[in-house]
């Protein structure tokens, strides 16, 4: 039986001189997540053109790791660059039996 994942995906489209900033940011917070109980992987894309579309994915073995991250200082720096960026970002977290928006985290992290 294949191990089912949970899954953090971010999408920006944003103004091009922007998305440095942003995937230097999202590289960082990727080393870190490396190091962390539970990671199952993560990835970075980025589109040039008149705009810039970014995704980011992070991967966790379950939804106890995912939660765990959410309460953590690093998902903050992702918080951060989510509600800095120049146009509101789609954000999905894929569980099981559920996909939920940015309000599943906003939820956790009240109750922690």
């Amino acid at each position: 039986m294949a191990l089912r994942l949970v899954r953090l995906t971010v999408r920006w489209t944003v103004a091009s001189d922007e998305a440095r900033r942003i995937t230097d940011a999202l590289h960082s917070l990727m080393t870190a997540a490396r190091s962390e109980r539970g990671y199952g992987g993560s990835s970075l894309s980025t589109e040039y053109g008149d705009r810039a579309t970014l995704q980011y994915r992070e991967d966790w073995v379950s939804e106890e790791d995912l939660a765990r991250q959410i309460r953590s200082t690093r998902f903050s720096q992702l918080a951060e660059l989510i509600e800095r960026a120049s146009e509101v970002p789609q954000v999905e977290f894929e569980l099981p039996g559920a996909v939920r928006g940015l309000e599943y985290a906003e939820e956790l992290r009240r109750r922690s």
